[in-house]
């Protein structure tokens, strides 16, 4: 039985067109929300653990609604409603490391060029939840968890992001794209 549209599809149609578009908006939306965030102060540890498991939520919200207009837009506009596992799976993993990329550039800008006291301000107000919760450290405790914790901004803490961000988005994508594949055989 063929689709109504079969004319409209190209099996060999190229995914990238669909991934970089959503990854662009992916991480235009990361990049407002984490500014929000900032200005209006939910984005920051003093807002509680509450506003952080919500950030969380959100993120991961905004990385699920990605990947799935990722392959929804490259499996309806270009595949004629349908695609394999392997083609979702793709189509999503690029979408979300594109707008991981953005982000991971955009934090790299605003932590050392933007506001360079970024990440001490942060370790700081960890600090002060931590003792909020009754973990009590001395300055010398608090000085070498600042040292471990390295410096956010550097490069090599930005190819660690990268590379979570790129574990992140595999599993994300491997669990949308199961979702969302759709074979012709199982419409017959």
């Amino acid at each position: 039985m063929e689709p109504l549209d079969s004319s409209r599809i190209q099996p060999d149609a190229p995914f990238f067109p669909a991934a970089m578009r959503w990854g662009l908006i992916g991480g235009l939306i990361s990049v407002i929300y984490f500014l929000l965030g900032n200005t209006l102060g939910f984005g920051r540890p003093s807002a509680g653990i509450a506003m952080i498991a919500v950030n969380f939520v959100v993120s991961l919200a905004i990385s699920v609604i990605v990947a799935v207009m990722a392959i929804k837009a490259y499996r309806d506009k270009d595949l004629g409603g349908y695609i394999n596992f392997g083609k979702a799976f793709l189509t999503g993993f690029v979408a979300l490391l594109i707008s991981g990329v953005i982000g991971i550039i955009f934090s790299y800008i605003y932590m050392n060029f933007i506001e360079p006291d970024y990440a001490q301000n942060v370790m700081r107000e960890s600090m002060e939840m931590m003792e909020d919760f009754g973990v009590q450290m001395d300055d010398a405790q608090m000085e070498e968890a600042m040292q471990r914790g390295g410096n956010p901004g550097s490069i090599m803490s930005m190819l660690f992001g990268f590379l979570g961000s790129a574990f992140f988005s595999a599993i994300i994508s491997l669990i949308v794209g199961a979702v969302m594949k759709k074979d012709p055989a199982a419409n017959v």
